[in-house]
């Protein structure tokens, strides 16, 4: 079973929210959704969302606002959350579902359900996650990594991970929160780093699954709903959503956003028009100045 599904959102992604929540009830009209709001550079308005998508908010007081590691203080330990044995599904912005997946994830088990990399390389491992030396270096057991996975969609019991086993490797000073070298991708590498440290000691299960997909290459679009799964842009988002990967299947959740708000659709149009436009002429004054040669199509 999943309690609840968590969508981290900030001002600059406030359309590829729209587009995430707008898939999630698609499919299922009744799995409680929140936001987790990152309103560090100023408030946004998400109440188009809450109030047409049955959406609550998450209280964020403990997870650091505006800090790359809000997610990994989220889950170990929001205020809002249980200490213990809350199943929450755990997603970025710009990840999309096709299907009913929340259903089909309730049938997953262990500690912690994730889509990820067996046995990954050493160059993979370095460039995602954390340096192979530093891991060697703080871990005992002296194992190799065996499991990797993008923290943007995470499905875990709430008390399994604790921010002690982080701690050691976050550095706090004058300058504010950071990590320490050897760690990658802020919360990415450090969750991986605790998962295959207590992967190493046999003190987590791990349910490792096929439905996370990254956004590059085909995708059986046929039978989403016998056969679900979600698709995660990460690194791929394009400022205009119309030049998204795989837009014509997401496209639909547009419209649906659009009925459920009662917007028209004819502004809807207008209004994408008009952004385009901006996006175009700001391309080509990049060109002129020299500081572009190739618009972005």
């Amino acid at each position: 079973m999943i309690d609840r599904v968590i969508v981290f959102c900030s001002p600059n992604d406030l359309s590829l929210t729209e587009l995430c929540i707008a898939s999630i009830r698609f499919w299922n009209k009744n799995i409680p959704v929140f936001l987790h709001k990152d309103q560090s550079r100023g408030s946004f308005d998400t109440s188009h969302i809450e109030k047409h998508f049955s959406v609550e908010l998450c209280d964020s007081s403990n997870s650091s606002l505006g800090n790359p590691l809000s997610k990994l203080y989220y889950i170990t330990r929001g205020a809002d959350l249980k200490s213990k044995g809350e199943r929450i599904l755990i997603l970025d912005s710009d990840t999309v579902m096709f299907g009913d997946l929340v259903s089909e994830l309730a049938e997953c088990q262990g500690d912690l359900a994730v889509s990820g990399t067996q046995d990954p390389s050493k160059e993979f491992t370095e460039k995602k996650y954390f340096s192979l030396d530093f891991f060697n270096q703080e871990e005992v057991t002296k194992t190799k990594p065996t499991f990797v996975f993008n923290t943007g969609h995470i499905l875990l019991t709430t008390g399994v991970l604790s921010l002690d086993e982080f701690e050691h490797l976050i550095i706090q000073d004058e300058k504010g929160t950071n990590v320490k070298d050897g760690i990658q991708l802020w919360d990415q590498g450090l969750i991986n780093y605790v998962v295959n440290k207590r992967i190493a000691e046999n003190s987590i299960d791990v349910h490792r699954h096929n439905y996370f997909l990254w956004s590059r290459g085909q995708k059986n679009f046929a039978n989403q709903k016998n056969a679900p799964f979600l698709i995660h842009w990460a690194g791929t988002t394009h400022p205009l959503e119309e030049r998204m990967e795989h837009w014509k299947h997401v496209k639909r959740y547009r419209m649906y956003f659009l009925r459920q708000t009662g917007k028209p659709i004819i502004s809807h149009v207008f209004k994408r028009a008009m952004i385009y436009t901006v996006h175009y002429l700001k391309q080509i004054r990049l060109v002129v100045l020299g500081k572009k040669q190739l618009i972005r199509s």
